[in-house]
């Protein structure tokens, strides 16, 4: 018991003295205490199992970084720095709005990774939401997986996960219609600590912390051609520039490497016809080249010559429709069997067909079957 008691410091001593006094003055110690010791230990340990749980989902909803396929894509650091300074702002949101096809997506989805990649300080979250075709509120019940039912509970639910921490809360995408009805769910409840941005097609929204996404000029269109490593000369790189009109989305896909060489007798020859067309056959014809041609490599199959009168016909005839807000040219196919079946120019039928066999499989069947009905 001595050589025991030797290895034990005075302390430990004095305290198993005091558990043996107590255990003689209370024989049901275990009983009571010992229920009450495991409930603490367990409620202790269920702790960083909660935040362990809390940071696993914040990681999975907060560090999804929103890649880019293209990598060699003009970086627009000028716009991106203008946006920083517009959140430094004590202001609501910012919107960043332009026409489709000026950068938008890219620059806000460049913006997003900054943000995880933690090269600003001032901002530890970001949250990108596409609602492209979607509704505001399924979007935020499938991310936050609770009932939406004010503004309230998306922003409990962002502190519920990040406390006072600021996160940056980016929504893409949004369509006219959309527009009103996301200002006021996002500016009802406003929390200081996030910070919005808005990415707006087509309108110039009346909110005073706007920045606009324009189109490249022509030093631009050199610069990515640059990036790129093409070797185009000055002449060439002025058609491209006519043409695109600078809109960065098409003057991307012209420079991308994977393609097929650029045909530039090809641009020379949509370029010279765009010089002597009348306003509205100019918005035709360089919708039809860069929307469809240009990108399915159509040109010699379809419109070869730029009959600008052919055009202008089926135009006229509701075959072809001209959205003049986001510069698309599509065939009418409500009214293409009709019209198609009462064509005497079996070149413009076969031509208008092929068309649709790129473009609609399921009109490219019906029609190519009344066609040999036809013969």
């Amino acid at each position: 018991m001595y050589s025991d008691n030797k290895l034990l410091s005075v302390g430990e001593s004095k305290l198993i003295k005091y558990l043996e006094e107590l255990l003689e003055k209370y024989p049901n110690f275990y009983q009571i205490f010992i229920p009450l010791i495991l409930s603490v230990v367990l409620f202790i340990s269920k702790i960083p199992q909660g935040c362990l749980q809390k940071y696993k989902k914040r990681r999975k909803i907060f560090q999804k970084k929103q890649y880019l396929q293209d990598r060699a894509y003009l970086k627009r650091e000028l716009e991106i720095q203008e946006i920083l300074q517009g959140l430094i702002k004590e202001q609501d949101l910012t919107i960043v709005y332009g026409a489709l096809g000026r950068g938008k997506t890219i620059i806000l989805k460049k913006l997003h990774d900054r943000v995880l990649d933690k090269k600003e300080k001032s901002l530890k979250f970001s949250l990108y939401i596409d609602l492209e075709k979607k509704n505001l509120i399924d979007e935020l019940e499938k991310i936050t997986e609770i009932k939406i039912v004010s503004p309230l509970d998306f922003y409990n639910w962002l502190d519920s996960l990040l406390g006072r921490k600021k996160c940056l809360i980016i929504l893409d995408n949004i369509a006219p219609t959309q527009y009103a009805n996301i200002i006021n769910f996002f500016l009802d409840n406003y929390h200081v600590q996030y910070k919005i941005i808005m990415g707006l097609n087509y309108i110039n929204p009346k909110e005073s912390s706007k920045i606009e996404i324009k189109n490249f000029d022509a030093k631009q269109v050199a610069e990515l051609a640059k990036l790129r490593r093409l070797d185009i000369d000055e002449d060439n790189l002025s058609r491209v520039f006519t043409l695109t009109q600078g809109i960065p989305v098409y003057v991307d896909y012209l420079f991308k490497t994977n393609r097929r060489p650029l045909n530039y007798e090809l641009v020379e020859v949509i370029t010279s016809q765009l010089a002597i067309c009348t306003t509205e056959e100019k918005d035709l014809l360089q919708s039809i080249a860069l929307n469809k041609i240009l990108y399915h490599d159509f040109t010699e199959e379809l419109f070869s010559t730029f009959d600008i009168g052919l055009i202008m016909s089926l135009s006229s005839k509701g075959l072809i429709q001209f959205e003049e807000i986001t510069k698309n040219i599509e065939l009418n196919s409500l009214i293409a069997e009709q019209y198609l079946s009462h064509l005497k120019n079996e070149y413009v039928y076969v031509k208008l067909l092929e068309y649709y066999k790129i473009h609609s499989q399921e009109n490219f069947l019906e029609l190519s079957t009344a066609y040999r009905n036809k013969k």
